[in-house]
């Protein structure tokens, strides 16, 4: 399985990306190069900003093809289309990463499921990533 993380060197993502490589996935990294000692050393790297397209990179992401795409990054909900048209036909399945950020605030306990109400009103961030699944 052929498989492009955008990011995959944070405090999560760098977890998945050493899982990935151990379950033989052909794993690629875009990323923009600060948190390299993280990224494991089977992945191909891309060096690059998905948030700031070059023309190369732009090149590069329009000549291949991947089973998955998986953004760890996205938070602006203009980005989350972009990557909409940019994968369309050049991935099987796009995973967006979103934020237990979403949900309502306060929880009415301490755990949050996926069928908890959506829609924090008190944070920025939280309120980009619900426009984000929304798009």
């Amino acid at each position: 399985m052929r498989v492009l993380f955008i990011g995959g060197t944070g405090v999560i993502s760098s977890s998945c990306s050493r899982i990935a490589i151990k379950q033989g996935v052909d794993l690629w990294l875009l990323n923009r190069g600060l948190r390299l000692d993280r990224a494991p050393e089977a992945v191909s790297l891309v060096n690059g900003d998905i948030d700031a397209l070059s023309p190369q990179l732009l090149k590069f992401l329009e000549s291949n093809q991947w089973d998955c795409v998986v953004n760890w990054v996205v938070t602006k909900p203009q980005d989350a289309v972009r990557d909409i048209h940019l994968f369309r036909n050049r991935t099987d399945h796009y995973i967006f990463i979103s934020s237990a950020a979403v949900y309502q605030t306060p929880q009415s306990g301490h755990h949050i499921v996926e069928t908890d109400p959506v829609g924090n009103d008190v944070w920025t961030y939280a309120q980009e990533k619900i426009a984000c699944e929304r798009a």
